[in-house]
């Protein structure tokens, strides 16, 4: 299916609340706040290494959806470096990568679940959903180190073959996968390399 939108969603289980600084935390329970997150907003996401801005995702499937991918005209190039991936690039609310070790510190503190959604240039819209997810540490490569169990719409469960492979780039590319095939950044896997790249070249 050539994709018009191809964007990963990534959940935080419960609420989004924010500081008197004006910095989002996620939370476990509801709490109280000044005015509710409605539609897609930019927040400022607080990790450790600092502020950084994160698309919030509050209209679909209940809410509280951080993006941590987005395309949709192929004006961001994904064939990108290591060091790259591992620090997200592009523009939150265009197309954009948040960065592989903002997801690992996400998703080692509190159970997520992964999203993908998919639509084509006709308007067909298809959905692939993971009841866990989890990115492993960089000391580790960042491995897809947990992937739930599949629900989703015909787009099919096309992640799972990936599962525990670590991530490849074209200047880190264990298999050879990134370089020969996808030409995107992705956790590939020894053989056929992929059953799904998002990452990859777009198509017009």
């Amino acid at each position: 299916m050539k994709s018009v939108i191809n964007v990963i969603l990534l959940m935080v289980l419960g609420t989004v609340c924010t500081s008197e600084s004006g910095d989002v935390q996620f939370q476990n329970r509801l709490c109280s706040v000044d005015g509710a997150f409605e539609g897609n907003s930019v927040v400022q996401l607080m990790t450790i290494e600092a502020r950084v801005p994160a698309l919030y995702e509050q209209t679909r499937y209940g809410g509280g959806w951080l993006v941590v991918m987005q395309r949709y005209d192929g004006s961001v190039k994904f064939d990108r470096t290591w060091a790259e991936y591992r620090d997200g690039f592009g523009m939150v609310g265009q197309e954009f990568w948040l960065g592989l070790e903002r997801m690992h510190r996400l998703t080692r503190e509190r159970s997520h679940e992964l999203m993908v959604e998919m639509e084509d240039f006709e308007g067909n819209y298809k959905y692939a959903r993971y009841d866990e997810f989890a990115v492993g540490s960089g000391e580790k490569r960042y491995p897809l180190e947990k992937l739930g169990v599949y629900n989703g719409t015909t787009l099919g469960d096309s992640l799972t073959p990936h599962k525990g492979a670590v991530f490849s780039t074209y200047d880190d590319d264990e298999f050879g996968c990134s370089n020969k095939y996808a030409k995107g950044g992705w956790w590939y896997y020894c053989g056929s390399c992929y059953g799904s790249s998002l990452t990859g070249i777009w198509k017009n």
